[in-house]
């Protein structure tokens, strides 16, 4: 009977061992963060000194947190936009990397929390409704007249 029991057990933490694993898959942990983690809204890279404009944008799934970074000098000015999509289980903080590549080549930088990740609204990522967060941020890009042509990372 004993026996039995913790065969009954063994089984049991496997089937909790593969419910865990399948639900990182499937609907992976949120990466939040505050937003002080964003640090402050002008800073330097080099000798030049860069903005950071936040803003929300409305998407089927709700809220998407955006962040959209361009030089100081001349922000008005119509220059090429690159769209930084995090990857699985990320936000918006991982476009930081692309920063220091982008803005000394005059390129501004447009990242977001896709739904479901980071600070934005939605339950959790889908790996196919961000599409459509997609198509929110370049129907957004398309009618501010600073921007010109536009990239995908």
């Amino acid at each position: 009977m004993a026996d039995n029991w913790c065969n009954l057990a063994w089984v049991g933490k496997l089937g909790d061992t593969y419910n865990m694993l399948w639900k990182m898959v499937i609907r992976p942990p949120r990466d939040m963060y505050s937003p002080e983690e964003l640090g402050p809204s002008k800073f330097r890279l080099g000798k030049r000194i860069y903005e950071r404009r936040d803003l929300q944008l409305s998407s089927s799934r709700g809220k998407l947190e955006c962040s959209h970074f361009f030089p100081a000098k001349s922000p008005q000015a119509k220059r090429p936009c690159v769209v930084y999509l995090h990857g699985n289980c990320s936000s918006r903080l991982e476009a930081f990397d692309a920063l220091p590549v982008l803005l000394p080549r005059d390129i501004t930088v447009f990242c977001l929390d896709l739904s479901g990740s980071g600070r934005s609204e939605g339950e959790y990522i889908s790996l196919h409704h961000e599409e459509k967060d997609l198509r929110v941020v370049l129907h957004y890009l398309r009618t501010q007249e600073h921007v010109g042509s536009i990239g995908l990372w």
